[in-house]
């Protein structure tokens, strides 16, 4: 792995992250020190992959700054490279960096933001399966 946390196995994350035998999560977000910025947010998905999660980060953020490692502004090391964070209006921002890949699949897009995304154009989702479409 490429984390801050290389004792940790995927198959370790995979039974923490497990809904029936593990906490049941979404992901495992670990901090750490890094010389290359305030802190290493080290995000791993339910399946022990490594990607980037915006919504963690700000959980990251706030969980750093009321330990005091941070106060309003900071940057971060995750696996996608450094990102900056602040307290924006009662809010947590994160810089995001470039989206680094874009692949049209007929009328859909996949594209890379440090985590995949997998993007669908419709012109209503009031007649869509959601569960069903996601499950694909």
């Amino acid at each position: 792995m490429d984390g801050c946390c290389d004792n940790l196995s995927k198959e370790d994350i995979v039974k923490m992250c497990d809904r029936h035998f593990g906490i049941g999560s979404d992901g495992l977000i670990l901090l750490s020190r890094t010389d290359e910025a305030d802190y290493w947010m080290d995000f791993y998905n339910p399946d022990g992959s490594q990607s980037l999660c915006g919504n963690g980060s700000r959980c990251a953020f706030q969980f750093a700054h009321d330990l005091g490692i941070i106060e309003s502004v900071a940057t971060f090391k995750a696996i996608d490279g450094i990102h900056e964070a602040k307290f924006m209006e009662g809010n947590i921002a994160i810089h995001m960096n470039d989206i680094s890949e874009t692949e049209k699949i007929d009328q859909d897009l996949f594209i890379h933001t440090g985590s995949p995304h997998y993007v669908q154009y419709r012109n209503s989702i009031d007649a869509m399966d959601i569960v069903g479409e996601a499950h694909k």
